[in-house]
């Protein structure tokens, strides 16, 4: 896809009708794999799409058919079902496009039994049947997916049995043109509609098949970015079956391989040293024929990489960028992949930690927080997920998270990280401080509270996020109490226990000894008083008029601004509240270092700090 659209850009231009529809189908392919880079790609590609809608309608379509994905993959059934009727009443009746109407009335279907509204699901689904077997024959390539259908509708009206043999059939009907993704739906299908039925062993049994599929394709795929974004990864929903019969250290294994071996991946192409993870002693010496040749490769492409950044950085052009930004990670791609074939291969990449090396890796007042969640596949569509607790003692221990049948605690955690976004804009603090910390009250009650029981003792937590935590700082929760998880935790964040520890097993103490630190610093009058009335408080015994001149201090509003580092930007400093909290965080970090030099409050200016460099003091 990339290719083509680079021959139809250079041989046509930005605008011609086949780069538009060149560009259309790369990006749905990137929307298909997850790329955001894709939906960029996709709303470029429709404002082009739409000047050619008349004399070359395929582009427009294109761009529907790639919208509609990306709805679906945001669970988005009102604006996906919006905009695949578009695209049906488009394209049905014409001349050619006989296969575009039933892509969309199929798609109109698959949306329908989404939201539920089974009969005119079943009616667009045997339309969209009919037009692509009027158009490609009885057995043609979509004929599986048409299954998937059919037995996702015979679920939702409650004929389990005829569900599951559709299933069966469809399995045994995809095309390779389809690609590895409908194998492994079909069978996530399956087992969930067996584990629904009570068979929760057979269930396991069918998603170690798709494991299977999956490591197959993911061998196929070159090493280093491609494979490390791979879609579909099985694991998750073995992880969870797995728990659901007690199979708690294969579960460990599987919920490990769902996310530790792709930051690996990533971290294996980004970088061009040769020591990530363990080196596979058994691959062969290259000889030093084939260092040299590899070592003026690795040149050539270094220097092609610091000019695509330069190119990158410069370019206006939103689909250039994206373009040069793709072929950059092809390099990378192809640095990595010359790494492994001229010096030991990184065989740790498709190992994972186990619990005892992670333990060894904790201090005895830490402790690994991590979850796995997957979406059941059945009429419900709800998800279901567990908590870990990895402590540097003891057993690993697993606990199922809330049950429901609304999703309302997922999606409670989504809404807290999109919420916690507008407000950081807002220059002043939060404008909504009530509704927030009620959701963060929520996200603690689902996520967080079964856990809770777990962690006495602990001063640290490494935070490992499932996919609804991405993203979301769990400092700001509250928990029973009424405590912010900060003021409980010291808290860091990895994207996997095998990460954690290979990294861990690579660092090395830091050669720094001197250190910066600014903090707290006063923003009108009426904070330098109040830190002056802290002062005297930590050096004799507070009495009742020290503890009302700081609280007065600390509550006039109007006082006059005392510094601004901007003299443009004067207005609202005085309004600013102070930040004690970074106080505390200052004096913490500044023992780590023997020669800390520490500004805290009226010392936190930057006349300060210009006095203090003019001294050589800095």
């Amino acid at each position: 896809y990339r290719a083509a659209y680079a021959v139809a850009f250079k041989t046509f231009g930005e605008d011609h009708w086949q780069t538009v529809r060149n560009l259309t189908d790369l990006a749905r392919f990137l929307i298909a794999r997850g790329d955001p880079t894709g939906i960029l790609l996709l709303e470029r590609a429709t404002v082009a799409a739409s000047r050619h809608r008349e004399s070359h309608p395929e582009g427009f379509v294109g761009c529907l058919r790639a919208q509609v994905l990306l709805h679906e993959r945001r669970e988005d059934w009102a604006t996906a079902h919006l905009v695949a009727e578009t695209g049906y009443k488009a394209t049905l009746g014409k001349p050619g496009q006989i296969a575009d109407a039933g892509y969309f009335a199929i798609k109109l279907a698959h949306i329908l039994i989404e939201s539920s509204d089974l009969p005119e699901a079943a009616a667009f689904l045997e339309e969209g049947c009919r037009l692509h077997e009027e158009k490609l024959g009885a057995d043609h390539d979509a004929a599986a997916y048409h299954d998937q259908l059919r037995a996702r509708l015979a679920w939702a009206q409650g004929d389990t049995e005829a569900a599951e043999t559709i299933l069966r059939r469809g399995l045994g009907r995809v095309r390779d043109t389809w690609g590895y993704v409908l194998h492994l739906t079909l069978r996530y299908d399956l087992a969930d509609l067996l584990q629904e039925r009570g068979r929760v062993a057979e269930a396991l049994g069918v998603l170690q098949e798709a494991v299977v599929h999956f490591e197959t394709y993911r061998r196929q795929v070159r090493p280093g970015v491609a494979r490390a974004t791979a879609l579909a990864e099985p694991y998750a929903r073995l992880t969870l079956a797995q728990l659901d019969l007690g199979h708690f250290e294969e579960a460990w294994v599987s919920k490990e391989k769902m996310t530790g071996r792709s930051i690996l991946e990533l971290l294996a192409a980004a970088t061009p040293t040769r020591d990530v993870g363990r080196a596979d002693t058994e691959t062969p010496a290259t000889s030093s024929t084939d260092e040299d040749s590899a070592t003026v490769t690795e040149q050539r492409l270094t220097m092609e990489l610091a000019r695509l950044e330069t190119q990158i950085e410069v370019a206006v052009d939103a689909v250039t960028k994206s373009r040069l930004t793709l072929r950059k990670l092809d390099l990378e791609a192809e640095r990595a992949d010359l790494h492994r074939r001229t010096t030991p291969l990184i065989s740790a990449i498709d190992e994972v930690a186990t619990v005892e090396q992670l333990q060894a890796a904790l201090a005895p007042d830490a402790a690994v927080l991590s979850w796995v969640e997957a979406r059941h596949g059945g009429p419900t569509r709800t998800r279901k997920g567990w908590g870990c607790v990895v402590r540097a003692r003891g057993p690993a221990h697993w606990v199922p998270l809330p049950d429901g049948i609304d999703d309302r605690g997922y999606a409670t955690a989504a809404e807290l990280r999109d919420r916690l976004r507008e407000e950081a804009h807002r220059p002043l603090g939060p404008a909504h401080e009530d509704e927030i910390d009620i959701l963060c009250r929520s996200v603690w009650d689902f996520w967080l509270a079964p856990l809770d029981p777990l962690l006495t003792g602990i001063d640290q937590l490494i935070v490992v996020p499932s996919r609804s935590l991405y993203g979301l700082p769990l400092e700001v929760l509250l928990d029973s109490r009424g405590a912010r998880l900060l003021e409980r935790f010291g808290i860091s964040y990895s994207p996997s226990c095998t990460a954690f520890v290979r990294l861990q097993e690579r660092s090395y103490p830091s050669r720094f000894e001197r250190a910066l630190f600014v903090g707290d610093p006063p923003f009108r009058e009426a904070h330098a008083r109040a830190m002056a009335a802290e002062t005297v408080a930590t050096t004799r015994p507070s009495t009742a008029s020290d503890d009302e001149r700081a609280n007065e201090a600390n509550e006039e509003e109007s006082e006059p601004v005392l510094r601004t580092a901007d003299p443009t930007q004067r207005l609202g400093f005085d309004r600013l509240p102070r930040l004690p909290g970074t106080r505390d965080e200052i004096q913490t970090a500044a023992r780590a270092f023997p020669d800390a030099t520490v500004l805290l409050g009226t010392e936190a200016q930057a006349a300060e700090l210009a006095r203090r460099a003019a001294s050589d003091q800095l």
